[in-house]
């Protein structure tokens, strides 16, 4: 009789591991930790956002499908996890799992439901780069960005070695803060904290940072935020919607600020106005 597993074993040395401590954040480390007890007798499992989130992590709000990716991701990109995909369905499987599961019987357990990589070829970012070409290309991306030591420069308050990629990545994990604005606050703060701001990992920091900010509410959009933009002539609401927004969003990416970005924002209420 083949039978489902209810849980697996997690060894003590998850204590001292150094790929879990090089980790960014405890996200990703709470996700890997999670996943275990769902994985088969060959620590397999789904790597779609959507599955992963139904299973491993249902209740907690701020593991969104976008955070579970870039935290995916990082797992992959330091070789704790294999990501990959076979006809089209994405899988991932745990590297070690055997060794890390003493008295595994997989004869008495039911067989596995995801395919294994092929041939078992991984490479050292964790990813088997046969399968997948974007996905591969995007773990590997993200390995090489964590090895640049991010660095903030309090003279000319300037933050160093924070790639396009950092921004996009943290936008998703944290959608209720405005990256930019944040980094600015955290950069204040180690002006203000010269004792307190020096640190031997500014990428952690960071996200720390941000985490905590998300868990505040973040600042996109804010009340106070909403306030100054009437205050300052942009339009006369105080509640404005989503999508208003959205726009703001839309036209700070581009690059508008200030009286520029007031004057935008005063000529799309004015047509949205005339439209209706």
């Amino acid at each position: 009789m083949t039978l489902v597993a209810k849980g697996r074993f997690l060894s003590k040395s998850v204590s001292t591991s150094q790929k879990l401590a090089n980790l960014s954040t405890d996200s990703p480390r709470l996700l890997w930790t999670w996943l275990l007890p769902h994985l088969d007798r060959e620590g397999r499992f789904h790597a779609d956002p959507a599955i992963v989130k139904g299973h491993a992590v249902p209740r907690l709000k701020n593991h969104t499908e976008k955070a579970i990716e870039a935290n995916l991701q990082e797992l992959a990109s330091v070789g704790l996890i294999v990501l990959y995909q076979v006809n089209g369905d994405r899988y991932l499987q745990f590297n070690q799992f055997d060794e890390n599961q003493p008295g595994l019987r997989k004869e008495r357990e039911a067989e596995s439901q995801c395919p294994a990589p092929p041939d078992k070829l991984r490479s050292k970012s964790g990813v088997v780069p046969e399968l997948g070409g974007e996905l591969a290309s995007q773990a590997l991306k993200y390995k090489l960005k964590l090895k640049l030591n991010i660095s903030y420069d309090a003279n000319t308050r300037r933050w160093s070695n924070i790639a396009s990629e950092d921004i996009e990545a943290w936008a998703k994990a944290y959608p209720a803060c405005d990256i930019n604005s944040e980094l600015a606050k955290a950069g204040e703060w180690i002006i203000a904290n010269p004792a307190k701001g020096k640190k031997s990992n500014y990428r952690r920091f960071i996200v720390n940072w941000l985490s905590r900010s998300q868990d505040r509410g973040g600042g996109m959009p804010s009340r106070q935020a909403e306030h100054r933009v009437s205050q300052i002539g942009a339009s006369t609401k105080q509640n404005h919607s989503a999508e208003y927004w959205a726009k703001v969003r839309e036209l700070k990416a581009k690059g508008l600020e200030g009286q520029a970005l007031i004057d935008a924002l005063a000529e799309y209420e004015k047509t949205k106005g005339g439209a209706q």
